[in-house]
């Protein structure tokens, strides 16, 4: 039995002349509908745009913890040492 395809939504919009010819002719060349290779630019976008925002998130966040990162570490240099009987 075949996988059933679900069907997406339809986005329309326009593009510039000169953009549909190179998509036209990019499409032809690598056997894809125009279809396919929207969505596969798009998808390109999108991750590379949610890999960008998760880099300065976590950039954010580890500079908005460094103090508090830096105290734990000052904490657990006294208890090490206490435990060494320095």
């Amino acid at each position: 039995m075949g996988k059933a395809k679900t069907r997406g939504h339809r986005l329309s919009f326009y593009i510039p002349e000169n953009m549909q010819e190179k998509l036209l002719r990019i499409s032809e060349k690598h056997h894809l509908s125009l279809s396919d290779f929207s969505r596969n630019a798009l998808q390109k976008a999108i991750d590379a745009i949610e890999e960008t925002d998760l880099r300065r998130e976590l950039k954010e966040g580890f500079e908005a913890n460094y103090q508090y990162y830096l105290a734990q570490q000052e904490e657990w240099k006294h208890a090490d040492s206490e435990e060494r009987g320095d």
